[in-house]
């Protein structure tokens, strides 16, 4: 399983890395949303982790930006 965490803290992005890789995912990590949804679009994902707010593009406006790509649209996320 693959993760994407997208949060403008590095020590966030960090911690649920750690604690997700212990489950055998693999995790990537983008620093504000407009870097997330690059990373959504180039790359195959299973979840979505995402700050509310971060500079650039925050969460909110990363899910929606992501959910208008059909193949990104079923992919879920945590807030």
């Amino acid at each position: 399983m693959k993760a994407l965490v997208v949060d403008d803290s590095l020590e966030v992005v960090s911690s649920i890395r750690l604690i997700l890789q212990r489950e055998n995912w693999t995790v990537d990590g983008a620093f504000d949303g407009e870097d997330g949804v690059r990373r959504a679009m180039a790359n195959s994902y299973d979840l979505f982790i995402v700050d509310f707010k971060m500079p650039r593009v925050g969460g909110i406006e990363f899910i929606h930006r992501v959910q208008r790509h059909r193949s990104l649209a079923g992919i879920p996320f945590i807030f």
